[in-house]
């Protein structure tokens, strides 16, 4: 690793201070306030040079890495982030659903159906159901929506209590954890 050169300008208080080539022609404040005005390059490279201290050598941590701090923002902001778009997203899902069928609405419907049908329509019907018989109690589609009605229900709850959560965590962050 190659040493940074460095030369010691004066200021009037008697204090002194490193610049380098890169500070040639600016200006430079000294502990006690005043403004110092750094030589042109050419003037500089005519001071006695100084290899820099270690100390001000060591590599600084580049300004976009985070810090504990920030990290813990970020997820808590992402977790409830997540938990309220799977909240919208099952919310819209459950809107969807019809989950409002009941048996009775079911039975004026058959009613409606079998009332509309001739008579030898109901008796080829009856004959039919006769042969074949009821078989097996299939629930109604309504019945199978009422339930992911409910189970969609439990699910939005919780995802929103995450959601709550994380929002909560990320203000404790915000405002309570100090900042370095």
């Amino acid at each position: 690793m190659a040493m940074s050169v460095q030369y010691r300008i004066s200021c009037g208080c008697g204090q002194s201070l490193l610049v380098n080539d890169a500070q040639a022609g600016s200006k430079v404040s000294c502990a006690c306030g005043a403004t110092i005005e750094v030589p042109k390059l050419r003037e500089l490279r005519k001071l006695p040079q100084e290899a820099a201290p270690l100390a001000s050598q060591s590599v600084r941590q580049p300004a976009d890495s985070w810090n504990s701090r920030q990290a813990a923002l970020f997820v808590a902001g992402a977790v409830t982030f997540l938990a309220l778009l799977v909240s919208g997203v099952m919310i819209l899902g459950r809107a969807r659903l019809d989950s409002g069928w009941t048996p009775e609405l079911q039975r004026t419907v058959d009613d409606e159906f079998v009332d509309a049908l001739e008579p030898a329509q109901t008796i080829g019907a009856y004959q039919e159901l006769r042969k074949s018989g009821l078989g097996e109690p299939h629930p109604a589609s309504y019945m199978l929506n009422r339930e992911t009605h409910q189970k969609l229900g439990g699910l939005i709850q919780w995802s929103l209590a995450v959601a709550g959560l994380g929002a909560v965590a990320w203000l404790v962050v915000a405002f309570v954890v100090p900042k370095k």
